[in-house]
């Protein structure tokens, strides 16, 4: 062999022998590391509006069940055991290549503190006092990471649990839930998920056949926000959460949606008459087809608002300087004719409550014309917002389910509100009314 042969084959050679192996890196768990307790236990030490601390040596293991894989979850991934979920708030994004869906997680959780936002229950590092009526609490830093955070086995996948509408509670909050036989209303279908423009979250409502309804909320930053809603009936899966009375469905990805099958038809609930307002103009006199608003004395109207990419119908006497406020937001005529089972429901709520009222009616000789007190109304047994003396309270009030079964023909819903707004005995209450639904078999 010559000596040009032999000094390629020794560069071949040694090319090959440093050549880097990429191996699968060992699993390690630490041998002392086991959980001692359960999520659902954690959720025991926290109150509703506190902060709590933990000082003991609690570990918990649980499965992921959601992180930021889609954006749908901001610097947050929720985990799950046998008894409870858990949503962590982590300040690091691209967390689902750390902490994909189905790994295994043991949190040491001495030293972390439990909180809520908006009745959800979330675990951080601590807590940001500068409001002192509302302390909020701080994500996990990423220095921190390692030590509360430890990875075990991977593709410990969780199987969504079957439940329906009617069926929620706060005990389901963070778990991955499979809710069935549901479709969104008439208004909400053939939408984008989210505003993927203004990048800006949507609620759109869900609702069973027979079990209530609920909402499904997007983040405008999810990668499928301007994906459509589907038009039929099946079953949706995703992360129960909460926002103060609201139940709120946060789907993963739009895989978590089956809805192909047919629409609530026979003996199931239809819709006749929903009313959300997002197709309103926000800051201007609400008018609708069909509707009334009639500012009978005092000279105050229904507005339109909006926040958080939600808008809704709000009244009130503050500023008007009149003796007596009076005014009537009349739906559009409803057909009771053939129906049974007619069940009225909406939310509101209030702020800076002083006295003044609102009060919902129904009326079926309600002749359309703006001398509304001429005809005969009916007073509704509605729970409405009320008590809220500071600024307008977060979380909306359901009215519960009320009962029109009573009723023929054509009806006509009326929300009446009264003030004053002059001498001592100002009553100028703020109230806002969303999601006015109608429904009977």
């Amino acid at each position: 062999m010559s000596s040009k042969t032999f000094c390629c084959f020794l560069w071949m050679v040694c090319l090959q022998a440093c050549r880097p192996q990429w191996d699968q890196p060992a699993l390690s768990i630490p041998a002392s590391l086991s959980a001692n307790t359960n999520l659902r236990e954690i959720r025991k030490l926290h109150f509703p509006g506190n902060v709590e601390k933990i000082v003991d040596d609690w570990v918990v293991a649980g499965v992921v069940v959601a992180n930021d894989r889609t954006d749908n979850f901001y610097k947050t991934i929720v985990i799950q055991d046998s008894t409870a979920g858990l949503s962590i708030r982590l300040d690091a994004t691209a967390l689902h290549l750390t902490y994909p869906e189905g790994l295994q997680v043991f949190v040491r959780l001495k030293g972390c503190w439990l909180g809520d936002y908006g009745g959800l229950l979330q675990l951080g590092a601590g807590v940001d006092r500068s409001d002192s009526l509302y302390p909020r609490l701080l994500p996990i830093p990423v220095p921190l990471f390692q030590q509360v955070l430890v990875p075990g086995l991977p593709n410990q996948w969780v199987k969504p649990r079957e439940v329906n509408i009617s069926q929620l509670s706060d005990s389901f909050q963070n778990c991955l839930l499979t809710i069935p036989e549901v479709e969104l209303i008439p208004s909400d279908t053939g939408k984008a998920w989210a505003d993927a423009n203004n990048q800006a979250a949507v609620n759109h409502v869900i609702r069973s056949c027979n079990s209530g309804s609920m909402y499904v909320r997007t983040s405008g930053f999810a990668k499928f926000a301007s994906a459509k809603t589907p038009r039929g009936n099946g079953k949706i899966t995703g992360i129960y959460t909460v926002f103060g009375w609201e139940k709120q469905l946060v789907m993963r990805d739009t895989s978590d949606v089956a809805m192909d099958g047919l629409r609530c038809t026979g003996s199931g609930y239809k819709t006749l008459l929903w009313e959300d307002f997002d197709l309103q103009k926000p800051a201007a006199v609400l008018s609708i087809a069909g509707w009334k608003n009639i500012a009978e004395m005092g000279g105050q109207s229904f507005f339109i608002k909006s926040a958080f990419n939600e808008r809704y119908a709000s009244i009130e006497a503050f500023a008007c300087g009149q003796p007596r406020v009076a005014s009537w937001l009349i739906s559009a005529p409803v057909n009771l004719t053939g129906t049974s089972g007619a069940r009225l429901s909406f939310d509101t709520r209030d702020g800076f409550d002083n006295g003044a009222s609102l009060k919902v009616y129904v009326s079926t000789n309600y002749d359309g014309t703006n001398n509304p007190s001429k005809s005969k109304w009916t007073l509704l047994p509605a729970s409405i917002a009320n008590g809220t003396t500071g600024a307008v309270s977060a979380g909306w009030k359901n009215s519960g389910s009320i009962s029109l079964s009573g009723y023929k023909g054509n009806c006509h819903i009326a929300f009446k509100y009264e003030g004053v707004d002059t001498g001592r005995n100002r009553q100028t209450t703020t109230f806002q009314i969303d999601r006015i639904s109608i429904v009977a078999n």
